[in-house]
C-alpha cells in the first residue's frame, strides 16, 4: 500500500525487497484490514487507489493469511485491554498479540514502537516480542 504521506513507505518497500523471500508468509487480521481502510477513507482527498490495492494485497492468498478474530480471542483482547489500559495502545495492537500468541508468531512487521515493550506468553515462557529493523 502506498501513500504519498507515510513518511516510512520507503523503509518497508527496502525491507521487503531485502528480507521478504518465498516460503515466508504474512499474517494479518480483519481487525487490521478495517483499520487500514479506514485510515485510507479518511484521509483528504480518499486515497481510492490505494485503497483498492491495499484491498487486493491483503487478499493475496500467495503470501497473505488472514487470521480469524473469534469470540473467544476478541474477549481475551478486551479483557487484557480493560486490565492494562495503556494509552499508546489499541483494541487492534492488543488483538495483533493475542493472535502472535495464539498461532507461535514471534515477529512483528509494524513501525509502532508500542510493541517494543511487549511481552507474548506462551504456556509459562514469556518473550519479547521482536521487531524486525527496518533499515
Amino acid at each position: 500500500m502506498y501513500l504519498s504521506s507515510d513518511a516510512q513507505h520507503a523503509r518497508a518497500v527496502r525491507f521487503r525487497d531485502r528480507q521478504l523471500r518465498p516460503p515466508t508468509r504474512l499474517y494479518t487480521s480483519g481487525f487490521v484490514i478495517a483499520e487500514t481502510i479506514s485510515r485510507l477513507l479518511q484521509t483528504k482527498p480518499p486515497a481510492l487507489a490505494a485503497l483498492g490495492n491495499a484491498v487486493g494485497d491483503f487478499l493475496n492468498p500467495i503470501w497473505m493469511t488472514v487470521l480469524a478474530v473469534d469470540d473467544a480471542l476478541l474477549r481475551d483482547a478486551l479483557r487484557r485491554l480493560r486490565k492494562d489500559p495503556c494509552p499508546r495502545q489499541s483494541l487492534v495492537d492488543v488483538v495483533n498479540v493475542v493472535l502472535m500468541e495464539t498461532h507461535g508468531i514471534s515477529t512483528i512487521f509494524t513501525f509502532d514502537s508500542y510493541y517494543d515493550s511487549v511481552v507474548l506468553r506462551s504456556g509459562y515462557q514469556t518473550r519479547r516480542v521482536a521487531r524486525e529493523p527496518l533499515d
